[in-house]
């Protein structure tokens, strides 16, 4: 009986990992938690998931994101498609806060911007602890995978140590998307939280081959025991802001005939009135 085994107490503390792998495979299988995270997904009830498997207690009173406001879509089937084509995709990289980068958590995510269909595609999603050269490479990879318009990286504390060697790595891999340097002008907490509104309107979704750790952040928050993804994710709505991106009016049509619509124009009263000074 697996809540009669020795050390169940702590393995009871977290059966699973981020990534849903089991932390006790002689007595759960990757397979099992797998099953369980579909069960559980699909009746809508992760929060009972991450409390009985992860011991990640989410009071449905007041948590800032819950598991119905995640969205999903298959990376493979929407790769195709004429909307995934015109994406404006970026890649955000958030290092850990300190020189030595192996001995904390970073995250490098990939973001595509839909403004026509509202829509936020988390695309990719790489963390964990790396030396420098893993996460500049880990994250021009990404760059390249997801053909990114643009590079972001939060420089806050190491500045010139973290600036340098990735623009020297791009020039080495020819490389040339924007460059944006992030300086973290506010808590953490309130730039995560920021998200909220988009994730109630069902505007971001997430590749599910690859958004586990960011939805145990998320529904974690804000007692996540990591914050590197979610706080990636959440420098998207800076960028967009630094960029003047803001999502289309419904019902506008991108291949309007501009030309037609001055055609309506009383074009003669326009002139009429005109002045030259």
């Amino acid at each position: 009986d697996l809540m009669s085994a020795p050390g169940w107490l702590s393995i009871r503390q977290e059966l699973c990992d981020d990534e849903f792998k089991s932390n006790a495979p002689t007595m759960i299988t990757n397979e099992e938690i797998q099953k369980e995270v579909e069960y559980h997904r699909e009746q809508g009830m992760m929060d009972v998931f991450y409390r009985e498997f992860r011991n990640i207690p989410i009071s449905k009173e007041d948590a800032v994101f819950m598991p119905e406001y995640f969205k999903s879509y298959n990376e493979v089937e929407l790769g195709g498609s004429a909307e995934f084509r015109n994406l404006r995709n970026v890649v955000i990289v958030d290092p850990a806060k300190t020189v030595k980068l192996h001995s904390a958590d970073s995250a490098i995510v990939g973001l595509g911007v839909d403004r026509s269909s509202h829509k936020i595609y988390v695309r990719d999603v790489v963390s964990g602890k790396m030396h420098p050269d893993e996460l500049y490479n880990e994250s021009l990879d990404m760059v390249e995978r997801l053909r990114a318009h643009t590079l972001a990286v939060e420089v806050t504390s190491l500045n010139e140590f973290i600036t340098q060697p990735f623009k020297n790595q791009m020039r080495v891999r020819n490389i040339f998307a924007q460059w944006v340097s992030l300086n973290a002008r506010a808590k953490k907490e309130g730039r995560i939280a920021m998200l909220a509104p988009y994730y109630r309107q069902g505007f971001i979704y997430h590749n599910e081959s690859c958004c586990q750790k960011l939805e145990g952040q998320l529904l974690g928050f804000p007692r996540s025991k990591l914050w590197d993804v979610m706080d990636a994710v959440a420098y998207i709505v800076e960028l967009l802001e630094k960029d003047e991106q803001y999502f289309d009016p419904e019902g506008l049509e991108e291949d309007s005939d501009i030309e037609a619509e001055y055609d309506e124009l009383d074009n003669d009263k326009l002139i009429a009135n005109w002045r030259v000074h």
